[in-house]
């Protein structure tokens, strides 16, 4: 389709045209998949997806490697990196919306801890950070599960837990640093 076109209008050599359309129709569905299971919305997804297509045709040297899992595994890596840029924009723009909301001290704090958490998570494995937040108390396990995996707003959490969203708000801020805490107690470093 057109996509896959442009995608080629990026490579010069012919035979990498043909590697690259090998593994575009291989991996399509899989890129787009992993992509949306890490935003939260479709146009998200293809955004990624489309970053990540076009990233490779620009870096198309990694298909030299003929290894089809290794190729997959690297795909994955990319699509998750865009995935985490494009979340963090979001987060970005969302954060300039909500400002006028919260008191600046309350902002740039929670700014500094979610750089912090994003830094630590990049590294490690989800897993991880997931038993980390089971280790919480459910107060704030559940706040943290809503806002950063369900990438629900304070306001969302607020409806679904039937709390105030002062309440989501402070169990968010008091659970990120109980978070932290216990990142940095298991050795993970930003």
């Amino acid at each position: 389709g057109f996509m896959l076109t442009m995608y080629l209008s990026v490579i010069d050599i012919e035979s990498e045209k043909l590697d690259f359309e090998k593994f575009y129709r291989l991996y399509k569905d899989d890129v787009y998949a992993y992509a949306r299971s890490l935003l939260k919305t479709r146009e998200d997804a293809e955004d990624a997806s489309q970053n990540t297509w076009l990233w490779l045709a620009k870096n198309h040297k990694v298909f030299r490697v003929k290894d089809e899992r290794s190729v997959k595994i690297y795909l994955m890596r990319v699509v998750r990196s865009r995935a985490i840029d494009i979340y963090r924009k979001n987060k970005r723009d969302e954060k300039l919306r909500t400002q006028e909301e919260q008191s600046f001290l309350f902002f740039n704090k929670n700014e500094d801890e979610d750089a912090i958490l994003c830094d630590i998570c990049e590294k490690e494995d989800v897993t991880v950070i997931v038993s980390c937040i089971k280790a919480l108390d459910e107060h704030y396990r559940d706040v943290l599960n809503l806002y950063y995996l369900n990438h629900s707003s304070t306001g969302e959490i607020a409806n679904i837990l039937h709390i105030k969203e002062s309440t989501a708000r402070q169990r968010l801020t008091r659970g990120r640093q109980k978070l932290i805490a216990l990142l940095k107690e298991r050795g993970l470093r930003r």
